[in-house]
């Protein structure tokens, strides 16, 4: 999907079973002249309805990603430990962190000194403050985690920051 899926499930209202449904937010592309498309897939693919299913398919890339490219684990600044089983993208920022297994950091987020992160994914421009820990955690678009905090959920509960419930 393009970053225009979205804007479209802005607009989308709760269906009959109190979810927000991706079909309809489809139909608005198509009723707005967007171009929608599909595509036959072979190979691995995953249903993704809740926020354990996302890291449990993170995982299951992280493996297959890390079984392939061997010497090319990821490289850490002195002071920065970053495990074969992550990934961090070029342009994170990364302190005098720790990155654990099978989390994954997006372009632009930030993981500051003395943070410890693991079976997480840090979207695009979120900021882990000093010394915050997080395991099984997915920190949303542009949020900022307290320096010092500890969130910690589990393979059955993922917790979302910020929580909003």
């Amino acid at each position: 999907f393009t970053p225009n899926v979205f804007d479209m499930l802005d607009r989308v209202d709760l269906s009959p079973r109190e979810e927000y449904e991706l079909t309809d937010a489809l139909t608005l592309l198509v009723e707005n002249g967007h171009k929608v498309g599909a595509y036959e897939l072979s190979g691995f693919w995953s249903n993704v309805s809740f926020p354990e299913d996302l890291l449990d398919v993170n995982r299951i890339v992280i493996d297959g990603l890390s079984s392939r490219r061997g010497k090319n684990a990821p490289k850490a600044a002195p002071g920065v430990e970053v495990s074969s089983l992550a990934s961090v993208h070029p342009r994170a920022m990364l302190g005098k962190c720790s990155i654990g297994a099978y989390t994954v950091v997006d372009q632009g987020a930030q993981v500051m000194d003395g943070a410890k992160v693991t079976h997480a994914i840090i979207c695009r421009n979120a900021i882990v403050r000093e010394g915050a820990f997080l395991d099984h955690v997915l920190v949303r678009p542009g949020c900022t985690v307290k320096p010092a905090t500890t969130y910690q959920g589990s393979e059955e509960k993922v917790l979302i920051l910020p929580d909003e419930g």
